[in-house]
């Protein structure tokens, strides 16, 4: 319910911009409104709450304490909030009488990120003296690596300190639901969550709450890897991207079959300054596996395959096929395995400046298809001869002509899209050639996969049965 919660607000507001001069609770539902709170709205949120005769504060601090339940890594934002907003006594006390209903259907419903993350919001709010509960008698029952979950957060440590603390705080009797065997349960779940961490790498002085909140956020948001890197955003820094790095791998290593959605993260993450000179260090310290080479494959073919000269991707902030020192790193990984990977997906004559020459030999030759009549009936624009072929024939010179170029590819479709009019056999017969034909060249699959489904010349129930063209 809370993923399907996340899933809902962030396709409803997907490209949303927030701009000074609108008036924010007017235009969005509660919930949206602190989904896209960030540090450049927060205080025109903030006016725009105290001013509006229309926003019901019941129905705020509602909205508030939910979004906090399904968004941990956004608790300083929203406690910073609080405070902006806090002219009496008033919202506190609503504020703690939500929090303690909702803790209470947290524990009946064992919701235990959702009652961690409560517990967390106390906790930073009674370090800033908005308020007193008893969140320390509530914590104390619970073993020490739940209260490590809690407290352990670099992010929250090393901010907290920018929020001015009240200089009188507000008691309230907040009183926290404890049940024993919740927290039994509470505790084995902390403990499965940390052995799959300590698995991929997470060691004894890494901050384990901001693993569990990473692995949290990309679990949460799988729907959307554009989103999902945004949100990593409004938290992680080069201070904890080695625990975000150990996060995704621990999501990674819980859903196998997500693979492709946390490779994507990692490797979209590389054009933020510092993430990839902390992943090298990471992987200098584990046995690579299949995921990470393929990971490393993709960095390259996403940054330093193309010269900077020629490269499409520009960043206004960093451009990682500019920073040496980080591309030498890169080279040391290089072994076979990798080299393989990476010989998957990129062009052989941009890799054969790039690999060391030890690895030469595992390139496949290129193809080389000369004298193939359909380019000659193409070129004669004679397609009388073309109807006279039989399909699996078509296939073939369709897939040799086109080979290996996406530009080719398209351009030859478009030449005889009325031939590409396919029942779901002739499909297959397509794809099996096609694929025989491509093998080797991963990343062309791959681009081809996805025009073929854009263009509807291969179903996607078809599709479905080539996973190694579709994914």
């Amino acid at each position: 319910m809370e993923n399907k919660l996340i899933e809902v607000l962030f396709h409803e507001n997907s490209g949303l911009k927030i701009y000074h001069q609108q008036k924010l609770a007017n235009t969005l539902g509660m919930h949206e409104l602190f989904v896209r709170l960030s540090e450049r709205n927060l205080e025109d949120v903030a006016d725009e709450i105290l001013t509006s005769e229309e926003i019901k504060k019941e129905k705020l601090i509602n909205s508030l304490v939910t979004i906090v339940g399904i968004m941990p890594w956004n608790v300083l934002l929203f406690a910073r909030l609080i405070k902006l907003i806090k002219i009496d006594g008033e919202i506190v006390k609503m504020l703690g009488q939500e929090l303690e209903k909702q803790i209470c259907e947290s524990v009946e419903q064992k919701k235990i990120v959702a009652y961690l993350s409560f517990l967390r919001l106390l906790y930073v709010l009674e370090y800033l003296n908005v308020f007193e509960s008893n969140i320390t008698t509530a914590i104390d029952l619970v073993n020490e690596s739940v209260r490590s979950i809690i407290f352990d957060c670099k992010g929250i440590d090393r901010n907290k300190l920018l929020v001015k603390k009240e200089d009188e705080s507000i008691e309230m009797g907040v009183q926290i639901k404890v049940d024993s065997l919740f927290i039994a349960e509470v505790g084995k779940y902390i403990e499965t969550f940390a052995q799959t961490a300590k698995k991929v790498g997470m060691i004894d002085n890494d901050s384990i709450g901001d693993v569990f909140m990473a692995r949290y956020l990309v679990e949460s948001i799988n729907f959307d890897k554009h989103e999902c890197c945004m949100q990593i955003n409004c938290y992680f820094d080069e201070n904890n991207y080695h625990e975000l790095i150990i996060g995704i791998l621990s999501a990674r290593e819980a859903t196998p079959d997500n693979s492709i959605f946390f490779r994507f993260v990692l490797v979209s993450l590389g054009k933020h300054r510092g993430f990839l000179s902390v992943f090298y260090k990471f992987l200098l310290s584990i046995n690579k596996n299949k995921f990470l080479y393929s990971v490393l494959a993709l960095i390259y073919e996403t940054y330093y395959a193309v010269p900077p000269k020629n490269q499409s991707y520009t960043s206004y902030h960093y451009q990682p096929q500019l920073n040496e020192a980080e591309i030498d790193t890169f080279k040391s990984f290089i072994d076979e395995s990798l080299a393989i990977e990476m010989i998957k997906y990129s062009n052989l004559q941009f890799l054969r400046n790039f690999l060391p020459e030890n690895c030469f030999h595992l390139m496949p030759e290129e193809k080389n298809f000369e004298n193939i009549r359909l380019k000659r009936m193409a070129d004669d624009d004679d397609m009388e001869s073309v109807k006279k072929m039989s399909k699996n024939d078509f296939f073939e010179q369709f897939c040799k002509i086109s080979y290996p170029s996406v530009s080719h590819f398209l351009i030859y479709l478009e030449t005889f899209a009325i031939y590409f009019n396919l029942s779901q056999e002739e499909q297959r017969a397509f794809l099996n050639i096609f694929y025989q034909i491509n093998e080797n060249k991963f990343s062309y699959l791959e681009h081809i996969g996805k025009k073929l489904l854009l263009f509807k010349v291969i179903d996607q129930s078809v599709a479905d049965e080539y996973p190694k063209i579709f994914h």
